[in-house]
């Protein structure tokens, strides 16, 4: 074997071991971002479970504040209506006095 041909084969050999070299760490690094992609993954599912799950207290929470107000205002208008009453019997009460 000449030389030559013999110094293409080893150039021809290093390229190899340093392409298969590559393509180890090439791997490696695949394995790694379908690891960090899996993680990624189950971390989501596990942010949208509770977005959801703070989407519906959150509706719960509508609910509730929609009947807290209905009831703020019914006891407004009860204390609207004693208050007249309280005026009303204020008014007697001049009224009475007045008469004597």
């Amino acid at each position: 074997m000449s030389k030559k041909l013999h110094h293409k084969k080893d150039l021809l050999k290093d390229a190899l071991k340093d392409l298969n070299h590559e393509l180890k760490k090439l791997r490696l690094s695949r394995e790694k971002l379908k690891g960090d992609l899996t993680g990624s993954s189950s971390k989501l599912d596990i942010v949208q479970e509770q977005k959801l799950r703070l989407r519906s207290l959150i509706s719960l929470s509508e609910k509730k504040e929609a009947i807290i107000v209905k009831k703020k205002e019914r006891i407004k208008e009860k204390i609207n209506l004693v208050n007249k009453k309280i005026d009303q019997v204020k008014n007697i009460g001049q009224e009475l006095k007045n008469v004597e």
